[in-house]
């Protein structure tokens, strides 16, 4: 999947040494979640250099860090308008790196009103996985098996994620957020959920909300 979106000056053989050697240094610090990130950057970004999404459209594919949803506020959409909410002890989600279109309104000469918005491709959770043993022992089968239990256990902040973006965004029909347990990981894809939403805080995970359909790997 990843060969076809590697960026000109990158052959294979490099973009996965390059990969390989940011697993390492991320093993060296396992138990810091932030040792992922570059692992995930480089990923992220090296699919983002190839997608063209519309060509001459003035739309560009970013891989954004520390992408703020907000409830509260107003926030832009993809449609070039404003969503906004009164409830303000609805939680402020940060996940740790998020892709989104910019569209360029001024470049296409709209003269007026915000000079660009985004629409949201998905979303992206990290978390370390601190494995005992050698530096092999990621690849292990117990350590799948961690990955795995500690999947569960991140169930519901990306469920509170995922309903956050559907209360900005009451278009939308699906979300989707990867959840990343050191280098292994969950797409998850979750449907808008029946009911009014925008009136309570998840608590809990709620599979008559929404159910997620994930896939798992490495």
């Amino acid at each position: 999947l990843l060969t076809k979106f590697l960026p000109m000056h990158h052959d294979e053989e490099t973009f996965y040494q390059d990969l390989l050697t940011g697993i390492r240094t991320a093993w060296e610090d396992r138990d810091i979640e932030g040792s992922l990130y570059p692992v995930w950057n480089r990923i992220s970004e090296t699919m983002c250099n190839r997608n063209v999404v519309s060509p001459g459209a003035y739309k560009t594919l970013f891989t954004k860090p520390q992408y703020s949803l907000k409830k509260s506020g107003t926030r832009k959409t993809s449609t070039n308008t404003t969503s906004s909410t009164s409830d303000p002890d609805w939680p402020v989600k940060i996940p740790d790196s998020a892709r989104l279109v910019d569209q360029d309104h001024r470049a296409q000469g709209v003269e007026t009103g915000p000079m660009t918005s985004q629409t949201l491709i998905d979303m992206t959770e990290i978390k370390p996985l601190n494995t005992k043993g050698d530096a092999e022992a990621w690849g292990t089968q117990a350590a799948r098996d961690e990955a795995a239990i500690a999947i569960s256990g991140c169930l519901l902040q990306v469920y509170t994620t995922a309903m956050t973006a559907f209360v900005l965004n009451p278009e939308w029909k699906r979300v989707y957020v990867t959840l990343m347990i050191g280098i292994y990981y969950t797409q998850l894809r979750w449907k808008k959920p029946r009911g009014d939403i925008c009136k309570r805080i998840p608590t809990e995970f709620d599979p008559y909300d929404s159910v997620p359909h994930t896939r798992v790997g490495s």
